[in-house]
């Protein structure tokens, strides 16, 4: 099983006395499920990473997962496909129940997770040996889009998204101006910081992995995964004013708000996928957490509590890049630096919302590390280069993506920094209240994984795994 894609969450309790719990028999599994259910949604302890499907409680699915579910050729990739969508539902269960209040915790029966799982595990069974009920869950096995269909129509979206879409076409050409600036004269106004990994001893040799089963999804082991982390890695160069400047941990204030903790730089990381040219192939995407994006001025539409950064990274079936990615945690700002391996196809440029391909990514030597030049204030992305035997100040250490789900809260209990609708409480923007024609649910508030919808005309997803092959091709078919 992909131990990188359905890492499990050990739940360790205790010094918590519960009460006794009722026997095993006086709860059907469907009942079950829904005690823990309601319980959940009156706690406000939803985790929104992955979608629930309407009637199969024990089942969880992602944009990747959801894209597979017309490609299931024989019972062992059935089975395998259903398994992963169980240990979703498992993994989003345990960080649930962590979440909860201790008060509701004890009113659960002691073993409820283990129970949950026997449940599904019985569920998947007769789901595989009932043929009208499989076709049901395949219609049913799908994310829906990150857009409000009755926002653009009562936003006159036809009109607004005009305006719009002059809007980011004059971003882009603003950004685009950093490019084009020599690397020695992009402005700066603090001083530059550069944070990185540390690097492992050997790292030079090719790291190989296969595929792991019957839908020939890539596996990392757990030493593969470790050097494939810290190689992929960039060095990030940001140009540091103030402590908004500073990457560090989400933590929760005793204002019921999130800050960031700058005195503890960290680099989280979370496993994706995509398909070309027929393969899967394996994402990296690393994330970076600021406590704000600073105000420009008096009245930044644009500014407020908490930013973030995403860097992704695809690798080829020889594990190099393919191609590197970059998005503001609201899924704004996504641009693409495509490797020489890469060319960009009409579609890029006739899409609704273009994409913006700033550069083409340059391809470190021996000895040589990317380096990601952010700016000041607003965290954008300035260039890329290269550079032999870069040294940095400091030292990010790497920590999963999943760790946000569960934060130390008040009390000894816990939280996640995402709400049950996958948006961080106080990230909100001024921009919301323009934007919302454009279907995105508070534009410019920092959000869970899956949430990104990266587009404001027409409508694209981060983590929709046929985007790469959407809009790139491969070079050599030239």
């Amino acid at each position: 099983m992909a131990r990188w894609y359905f890492g499990f969450v050990l739940l360790v309790l205790s010094g918590c006395a519960l009460q006794p719990a009722p026997p095993a028999a006086s709860f059907s599994c469907q009942a079950l499920f829904q005690r823990f259910d309601q319980a959940v949604a009156h706690a406000g302890v939803g985790d929104a990473q992955y979608a629930r499907i309407e009637g199969f409680p024990a089942f969880r699915v992602d944009r990747f997962l959801s894209s597979l579910r017309h490609r299931l050729d024989d019972s062992r990739s059935r089975r395998e496909w259903l398994a992963m969508l169980r240990a979703l539902d498992r993994e989003a269960r345990a960080i649930e129940y962590r979440n909860l209040p201790f008060a509701a915790r004890r009113r659960m029966p002691a073993d409820v997770l283990a129970r949950l799982a026997a449940c599904g595990e019985r569920a998947q069974a007769r789901l595989l040996q009932d043929v009208s009920r499989w076709s049901v869950f395949l219609r049913r096995a799908e994310v829906p889009d990150a857009y409000s269909r009755w926002r653009r129509w009562l936003g006159l979206y036809p009109l607004t998204s005009r305006v719009v879409t002059w809007r980011v076409a004059a971003l882009q050409a603003r950004l685009r101006e950093d490019f084009e600036i020599p690397l020695a004269a992009l402005p700066r106004r603090g001083r530059l910081h550069r944070y990185a990994l540390a690097l492992l001893a050997e790292t030079a040799q090719e790291i190989p992995w296969r595929p792991g089963n019957a839908l020939a999804v890539p596996v990392p082991g757990a030493m593969e995964l470790e050097q494939l982390l810290i190689r992929h890695a960039p060095v990030f160069e940001i140009d540091v004013v103030s402590d908004d400047d500073r990457p560090g941990v989400p933590v929760w204030r005793d204002d019921g708000l999130p800050t960031v903790d700058v005195s503890r730089p960290v680099l989280y990381w979370h496993l994706s996928h995509t398909r070309f040219d027929g393969q899967v192939l394996l994402q990296i995407n690393y994330m970076l957490w600021f406590p704000a994006r600073t105000a420009a001025g008096a009245l930044d539409i644009y500014a407020g509590r908490l930013d973030s950064l995403i860097w992704r990274v695809t690798l080829d079936l020889d594990g190099q890049p393919l191609l590197h990615e970059s998005v503001h945690g609201c899924g704004c700002y996504h641009q693409f630096y495509p490797t020489r391996r890469l060319r960009a196809r009409a579609a890029a440029s006739e899409a609704a919302e273009p994409l913006f391909i700033p550069q083409v990514a340059p391809e470190p030597g021996a000895g040589e590390r990317l380096v990601v030049r952010l700016s000041a204030g607003r965290h954008y992305v300035q260039r890329l280069y290269v550079e032999h035997g870069t040294t940095a100040e400091h030292v990010l250490q790497a920590r999963p993506y999943r760790e946000l789900r569960s934060l130390p809260w008040r009390k000894g209990q816990r939280r996640s920094l995402f709400g049950p609708d996958g948006l961080v409480a106080g990230s909100q923007r001024l921009e919301r209240w323009l934007l919302w024609p454009m279907g995105v649910s508070s534009a410019g508030a920092m959000r869970q994984w899956g949430q990104h919808a990266v587009a404001f005309v027409g409508q694209r997803h981060f983590d929709d795994p046929d985007l790469l092959a959407r809009y790139f091709r491969r070079a050599e078919t030239d």
